[in-house]
């Protein structure tokens, strides 16, 4: 019987980086060099079939398990710019609930807090789901803590009902190469809906860009790259229903400030007060992480409203950047025009 393979889509077109397959012998395990997670060359009895990378440095990984039995399995391993299982759950789950694959597909119960193996805190997050499409008879989704960065397992079934599936998936967790001795996450309390909006600038416009506010914005991005823990422990509440491209996202006191947690794996937009050593009222930043780097792009005069600053990014060039990677942060400049 054919086998089947999901794979989610997990970049989009602003800065695209192409897929490269990590050639490992399909008998040996491979070890992922930051973290220490290892992926068996088979798991629960499925063959690895690929594993590839989305970026140069190992920072986005998707390993791939099937078996003739049409059981399929995708682990994917990324460092988010934004560390929050309940956030990359909901982008997650929204994938499935949204994509014309799956159908009208139907949660099985709440989301569930669990430890990962070895851990005692429910930091990490799982669903069964039933389709309503032929192709698949269940699927189920984990995002699970690994240190700085998540892991999200994708498992899905021609003939396994959503039960037995959820079964499954739970021998899969165990089946991998947990790293030991790694910091433990939060207790993972699912993504509500927030209460609230917010006021945003309909006529919101974006601003000249000047020299000293790139550079400025990219050493404020450098700072944040090294507190990405810092939002483990933040609450966030989703502002409206959220799409396939994207979902807005946002602490439920905030008043002006949001980001957008595109599609599923680690990137995001963030539109917050910009910082500005000559003004008083510098407007509103604009930046997106893809992983690598951050990029800040010019500042909008007001809150704009989350689809133009989707199309700020998708359609401009960034005025500055600073990398992620390493302790030693590379910041790049450009003049204004």
């Amino acid at each position: 019987m054919r086998m089947w393979v999901l794979v989610a889509t997990m970049l989009l077109a602003m800065p695209a980086a192409a897929q490269r397959t990590l050639e490992v012998p399909a008998t040996a395990s491979w070890k992922h060099a930051e973290t220490g997670l290892v992926l068996r060359p088979a798991i629960i009895g499925l063959a690895r079939t690929k594993i590839s990378d989305l970026t140069t440095a190992e920072l986005d990984i998707a390993a791939q398990y099937g078996s003739v039995e049409d059981v399929a399995v995708t682990l994917y391993l990324f460092r988010p710019a934004l560390f929050s299982v309940p956030v990359w759950f909901d982008r997650a789950e929204t994938q499935i609930l949204q994509r014309d694959i799956f159908g009208n597909a139907a949660p099985q119960g709440e989301p569930r807090a669990f430890a990962p193996p070895g851990g005692t805190v429910a930091s990490a997050l799982r669903r069964a789901y039933k389709p309503d499409k032929p192709a698949f008879k269940s699927t189920a989704l984990a995002v699970i803590p690994v240190g700085d960065w998540l892991m999200a397992i994708r498992i899905s079934a021609r003939d396994l009902d959503p039960a037995t599936l959820d079964s499954r998936l739970s021998a899969v967790i165990e089946a991998v190469g947990w790293p030991k001795g790694i910091a433990e996450g939060p207790i993972a309390t699912p993504i509500a809906a927030c209460t609230n909006t917010l006021a945003y600038a309909r006529k919101a416009k974006l601003l000249r860009p000047e020299l000293q506010s790139s550079i400025f914005g990219a050493l404020v991005a450098g700072v944040g790259a090294n507190r990405r823990r810092d939002t483990a422990q933040a609450m966030f509440c989703r502002d409206g229903k959220g799409n396939l491209e994207y979902g807005v996202y946002r602490q439920p006191d905030s008043t002006d400030s949001y980001m957008l947690a595109i599609q599923d794996a680690g990137r995001v937009i963030r539109v917050y007060p910009a910082i500005s050593l000559q003004k008083a009222n510098a407007g509103f930043s604009l930046s997106f992480d893809n992983l690598a780097k951050t990029m800040i792009y010019p500042n909008f005069n007001r809150l704009p409203a989350p689809e133009a600053a989707w199309k700020a990014v998708r359609t401009m060039a960034p005025v500055s950047s600073t990398s992620l990677q390493g302790t030693n942060q590379t910041i790049e400049v450009s003049a204004p025009k």
